[in-house]
C-alpha cells in the first residue's frame, strides 16, 4: 500500500535589515540596558566560576599554612577561594557589560546615520575591512 504524503511550502520572505518586535516584551529584550544586565551576569558568574577554579594554582597559601592545622588550612583556603572568585566576577561583569553596551551604541548609532549600503569589501581599502565603525558609503558620483 503507498501512502501519498502532502508537502506544505512556506511562502517566501525577503530578509529585511530590522523587523519590529513581534512579541511584546522583545523590544525591551533587546534594549542596550538589557543587554549590558544580561551579558554582566553572564561575565559575574563566570568569572565566579574561574576565580574558583584558578585559585589553587595562583595562590601562595600552602607556604603559609604548612604548621596549621587542617581545619583552618580549609578555612583559609575558602575564604581565599571566595576574595579572589569575587575580584574575578567583579572584573568580568564590567569588561561584559561595557562590551555590550558599547557594541550596541555602535550598532543602533550606525542603523541611524547610515541610509546608503556600503560598497563592497573589495573595494574597501584594506584597514577599513577590520573597522566595526565604517563609516557610511559616500554619495555615488553623478
Amino acid at each position: 500500500r503507498t501512502q501519498s504524503y502532502s508537502r506544505q511550502y512556506m511562502p517566501f520572505t525577503f530578509p529585511t535589515p530590522w523587523q519590529p518586535p513581534v512579541e511584546p516584551g522583545q523590544a525591551f529584550r533587546e534594549s542596550c540596558t538589557m543587554q549590558a544586565i544580561v551579558s554582566g551576569v553572564v561575565g559575574g558568574g563566570a568569572g565566579l566560576v574561574l576565580g574558583a577554579v584558578l585559585t589553587p594554582l595562583n595562590s601562595q597559601l600552602q607556604q603559609e599554612t604548612e604548621h596549621l592545622p587542617l581545619r583552618e588550612q580549609m578555612r583559609r583556603g575558602v575564604r581565599e577561594m571566595g576574595s579572589q572568585s569575587r575580584s574575578w566576577g567583579k572584573n568580568l561583569l564590567v569588561i561584559g557589560a561595557v562590551f555590550s553596551v558599547s557594541e550596541c551604541f555602535v550598532e543602533k548609532s550606525r542603523g541611524r546615520v547610515c541610509d546608503r549600503p556600503l560598497p563592497p569589501a573589495r573595494a574597501r581599502p584594506a584597514p577599513a575591512r577590520c573597522l566595526l565603525t565604517l563609516p557610511c558609503a559616500p554619495p555615488p558620483a553623478v
